[in-house]
C-alpha cells in the first residue's frame, strides 16, 4: 500500500479548538523548509477556510493529499455523499516524499489539542518519525515537545505503539 499515516478523529471538531489546530498547522507549513501545494500539488499551498489541505508540490514531490477538516471527512470530497457517523479513519499515503515531515507536524498539532479525541497510526516508526518530533520541537519548543511526549507515553490513548514500547525515549 505505501508509507502512510493513519489517524481516528471526530467527525466534527470545536471551532474553537479548530480554529487553534489551523493555525498552527498554517505555521508549519510556512515554516518548515519543504514546499508545500495545494490538495493535487499542482499550485502552491493556500489556505482554505474550513480545513487543512495539502501535498507535496508538483509531480515528482506529490503523494495524497492531507486533508484535515473542522467537520466532515475525506469520504466526502470523493463521493458527495454526507458521512452520518461520529467517529472517521483518515490516512495520508506521502510515500516518504518531502512533505511527509510537515503530515507529521500537522498530526502531532492535532495530538497536543485534541488529546484522546484522535489516535495516530504509521507505517513508520520512532526512527522514521524522529525528524517530526523535531521538527515540532524546532516550531513550538523543548517544553511543548516533552509535554506532547510525557502525554503520549502515559496516556491509555491507542496511538504511537513505538513511543510506548521505547518508554518514551527517542
Amino acid at each position: 500500500m505505501g508509507y502512510t499515516h493513519y489517524w481516528i478523529r471526530p467527525v466534527e471538531i470545536d471551532k474553537e479548538i479548530f480554529k487553534t489546530i489551523k493555525e498552527e498547522m498554517e505555521i508549519a507549513i510556512e515554516r518548515l523548509p519543504v514546499v508545500i501545494g495545494n490538495g493535487a500539488g499542482d499550485e502552491k499551498f493556500k489556505p482554505e477556510n474550513d480545513c487543512v489541505i495539502f501535498n507535496g508540490y508538483s509531480d515528482d514531490d506529490s503523494h495524497e493529499p492531507f486533508y484535515f477538516p473542522q467537520k466532515g471527512a475525506s469520504v466526502e470530497l470523493y463521493t458527495d455523499r454526507p458521512f452520518n457517523e461520529k467517529r472517521v479513519l483518515e490516512f495520508c499515503k506521502t510515500g516518504k516524499k518531502p512533505y511527509d515531515l510537515v503530515v507529521m507536524v500537522c498530526l502531532l498539532i492535532a495530538k497536543w489539542h485534541l488529546k484522546s479525541d484522535i489516535s495516530i497510526s504509521s507505517d513508520g516508526d520512532s526512527k522514521d518519525w524522529e525528524t517530526g518530533f523535531n521538527a515540532y520541537k524546532w516550531i513550538f519548543g523543548e517544553d511543548r515537545l516533552a509535554a506532547l511526549k510525557a502525554y503520549i507515553s502515559l496516556s491509555d490513548d491507542d496511538d504511537f505503539d513505538f513511543l510506548k514500547e521505547e518508554g518514551g525515549n527517542h
